[in-house]
């Protein structure tokens, strides 16, 4: 039974020493944050950042807007390319250029933009569109064109500042493409950020966090393990005492 019990006790005391390092040099580096600067660097690793649960999303898709240009909406971000355009409060449906403007068009609004995509103007109910936009195309004569979900149709005027309804045209709709592989690198970063400080990756690899519940566990297990270490070193302890005394 002792030869058994000394056993486990040194390969728990293995084990329970690589974590104890672990928590030991983590948690001087965060008694000196100010001093070491972690909360001054940033980690970007892809790798890293997914077990943080952040994860980009494996077919970028949005509209193109000219051979330069693609439209596309993260949350209620909406970027050209991989530069913020506007905040849009719905969701993203299509885009169009048009000579010197560019139209993007969301469910509730169609903004509209110069050849350096700077805002002119938001349309919307005020300015004819009374339904949730579809689709948004232009047809053979450069018309620029709405559907509304209820299958109604909606044509802009030559000033492009008012909508009106028309019968059925025949339109080239925008829809949703793949974006250009030299693009995706671009939106990864913005998707990203600027990563997790190096102060918060210490912080949470001293608490197990890492590796969000899991690590949280293998922690805790850690601490039943530093708990038996004591209590069998006590016992035998206590074994070998009494022996010496016989």
């Amino acid at each position: 039974m002792h030869k058994s019990v000394l056993k486990w006790h040194r390969y728990l005391g293995v084990v329970i020493a690589l974590t104890v390092v672990v928590v030991a040099v983590t948690g001087i580096l965060l008694n000196h944050t100010s001093a070491f600067g972690l909360d001054a660097y940033s980690i970007s690793n892809k790798w890293l950042l997914r077990m943080y649960g952040a994860e980009a999303p494996q077919n970028w898709t949005g509209f193109k807007l000219d051979e330069r240009s693609w439209v596309l909406q993260i949350d209620d971000q909406l970027l050209v390319n991989e530069a913020p355009l506007v905040e849009a409060q719905s969701s993203l449906v299509g885009a169009v250029h048009r000579d010197e403007f560019y139209l993007v068009a969301t469910q509730n609004q169609v903004y509209l933009f110069d050849q350096a995509k700077e805002l002119v103007e938001v349309m919307s109910a005020l300015h004819g569109i009374d339904d949730a936009v579809s689709q948004i195309g232009l047809d053979e004569a450069g018309g620029i064109w709405l559907e509304t979900v209820g299958h109604q149709y909606l044509i802009a005027d030559e000033m492009i500042s008012n909508w009106s309804p028309a019968p059925q045209p025949v339109v080239a709709w925008s829809l949703p493409e793949q974006i250009p592989v030299e693009l995706l690198g671009a939106l990864d970063q913005y998707w990203f950020g600027e990563g997790v400080s190096l102060e918060r990756l210490i912080l949470d690899l001293h608490s197990g966090r890492v590796f969000r519940q899991t690590g949280v566990l293998l922690l805790d297990l850690a601490g039943v393990g530093m708990i038996l270490l004591a209590f069998t070193g006590v016992w035998m302890w206590y074994r070998r005492i009494s022996r010496q005394r016989r």
